[in-house]
């Protein structure tokens, strides 16, 4: 009987782009039921937000990866980069996610503009909100909390997941492109695009999802807390009103100037918070593989010619460790000494320090990628869609 083969050389991948797929369908189908009035009734825009964020962008991506691919619970979340990080690591992605925030503000001006210069303004219209203190902790749980967390899974989680092993830079585009498309709003899409690219190079870097879980807290929650501030009376917006006359009233060329110098100040903050995040995550990898190479040890019954408490020494292994490995691709030439001589180029660079290891990716065959493909149709296609109901 002769064995059947697999259409693909890369089931990950391609079960992958398979449940972004449906997760990305399914979104579809709700957002023109909800158009056509299913979700009409009343707390029915609550019961909307925890079906798409929770059920689509959280819940079913995990468990159809589950079942799909095989795994078990804590295989499923090492895929998706649920991974520990340090408590310095935590502080710095709050403020990095106050820089995204910022960076965010002008991108979108900036998109905005460009739509504008075509003739595309969006809808002028705006829905009644209640602006009780009430409304506002349930608006950081809608607006904040799960986006933060469900949005994340699907996308630094199932999809960088599950195609940065073709290599991260390429990852990354194809990761923003769909997270800007999800969002089905062509003015939402440019800085979603660039947002989400930055949040995949943050994942890759740290090699845990958390960080990125909390800057996109972080920004939407200031997006949240300033609409409130605008909008009641309990909330002073004195010194937002105060800073926006500054940047944007008066003088144009007194504003421009220090519009750059802000962004200059805030893009050198990002700078040294990005590499203070590199290190903390250069730590935790490193724990990790103490953890995982004295159980090697311990169930080899080697343990007694190895000092395991000496940190010391562990680190000269966990260096050669990745020297060894080094040599095994300069040996197979993929990394060739000219390259390290010579210096490698940023693309090559980057690769090497974004990926798990030291292995530069291989050319993708597209057949891998055919539902990732179709993700990017129908999310296109549907992002017009919804930009023609905008105008008519």
């Amino acid at each position: 009987m002769e064995k059947k083969t697999f259409l693909v050389d890369n089931k990950v991948v391609f079960y992958t782009g398979l449940i972004y797929f449906i997760i990305m369908a399914l979104f579809v189908v709700l957002k023109v039921l909800a158009y056509f009035g299913l979700f009409s009734f009343s707390g029915a825009g609550y019961v909307y937000r925890l079906i798409v964020q929770i059920g689509l962008m959280a819940v079913l991506p995990m468990c159809l990866f589950s079942i799909l691919l095989k795994k078990n619970a804590k295989q499923t979340f090492e895929f998706f980069s649920f991974r520990k990080i340090t408590f310095v690591s935590v502080l710095v992605s709050i403020l990095l996610g106050v820089c995204v925030f910022v960076f965010i503000s002008y991108i979108s001006s900036l998109w905005s503009g460009i739509l504008g210069f075509f003739g595309y303004q969006g809808s002028t219209g705006t829905a009644e909100t209640d602006y009780s203190v009430a409304n506002f902790f349930l608006s950081i749980f809608l607006v904040g909390v799960l986006p933060g967390f469900c949005e994340e899974v699907a996308h630094r989680g199932l999809v960088l997941g599950g195609t940065r092993k073709n290599g991260a830079i390429r990852a990354m585009i194809l990761c923003g492109l769909l997270f800007g498309l999800m969002h089905f709003n062509i003015l939402q899409f440019g800085y979603a695009f660039v947002v989400g690219i930055f949040f995949c190079f943050i994942t890759l870097l740290t090699k845990s999802i958390y960080p990125a879980m909390i800057m996109h807290f972080v920004n939407n929650s200031i997006s949240v807390c300033i609409d409130f501030a605008y909008n009641s009376a309990w909330m002073p917006s004195g010194i937002l009103d105060f800073f926006s006359n500054i940047l944007y009233g008066g003088n144009f060329l007194l504003g421009l100037l220090l519009n750059i110098l802000l962004i200059l100040l805030v893009g050198m903050l990002a700078t040294y918070l990005i590499a203070q995040l590199f290190i903390e995550g250069k730590k935790m990898q490193f724990k990790r593989f103490q953890k995982s190479f004295i159980k090697g040890l311990q169930e080899n019954h080697l343990d007694g010619n190895i000092d395991v408490k000496n940190k010391e020494q562990i680190m000269a292994i966990y260096k050669q460790a990745n020297m060894i490995n080094l040599q095994q691709k300069l040996e197979q030439g993929t990394v060739t000494p000219q390259d390290l001589v010579q210096g490698m180029s940023t693309k090559k660079t980057a690769e090497l320090m974004l990926s798990d290891n030291l292995n530069l990716p291989s050319k993708p065959k597209p057949m891998n990628y055919l539902f990732y493909y179709m993700a990017i149709f129908l999310g296109a296609l549907g992002t017009i869609f919804f930009m023609i109901l905008s105008i008519i």
